[in-house]
């Protein structure tokens, strides 16, 4: 079987393919990372770097059909607010961003929490984004460390970098790597 061509990967060779529902969402992590949870049905996983600093946290959702859906950035604070707490007191940055067909807003927002490992506490970050392509919707939970910053934000920059929305042709081949 011919392999596909280094310009049609989109994940790097030392990252794991993370395929929730059948395709309806895909993503690449590192290879060091732990995977628990369920990737059927309701499509929720837990993912842990080998130190366990950090949790990325994936919810996959089966949208119903709009004809006008709700701004991104009103759907995200709302979910936040009623998953995280602190959203709502903390300070949010928000981005939004439009990738081909794929909607897509995050915030970032930072609370004191308990660090039971160190006996102390610290500031953390919960960054949450929302992802839509009018099918499928995504929803990521990521928790780190102030301190982790430096390598914990391009990580999780890399997985939204890789996630992508499938359509209800799931997990179509890709024409250019079929072989007759």
């Amino acid at each position: 079987m011919a392999r596909p061509s280094r310009q049609h990967r989109w994940w790097h060779k030392d990252e794991n393919v993370v395929i929730l529902n059948r395709g309806a969402v895909t993503f690449g992590i590192p290879r060091t990372w732990t995977v628990e949870g369920k990737a059927e049905g309701l499509g929720y996983l837990n993912l842990t770097d080998p130190s366990d600093s950090c949790s990325l946290q994936i919810s996959c959702l089966n949208l119903p059909p709009m004809s006008e859906p709700p701004p991104i950035d009103e759907m995200l604070r709302d979910v936040a607010v009623k998953t995280h707490p602190s959203a709502s007191l903390a300070p949010i940055t928000m981005t939004t961003r439009q990738r081909g067909g794929v909607a897509m807003a995050w915030l970032d927002c930072s609370y004191g929490e308990q660090d039971t490992d160190r006996d102390e506490w610290r500031t953390a970050h919960a960054r949450l984004l929302f992802a839509y392509n009018m099918v499928f919707g995504a929803l990521l939970t990521f928790y780190y460390w102030e301190d982790d910053l430096a390598w914990a934000v391009p990580a999780f920059e890399r997985v939204v970098e890789t996630l992508q929305l499938g359509d209800r042709g799931l997990l179509r081949p890709d024409p250019s790597t079929r072989r007759n």
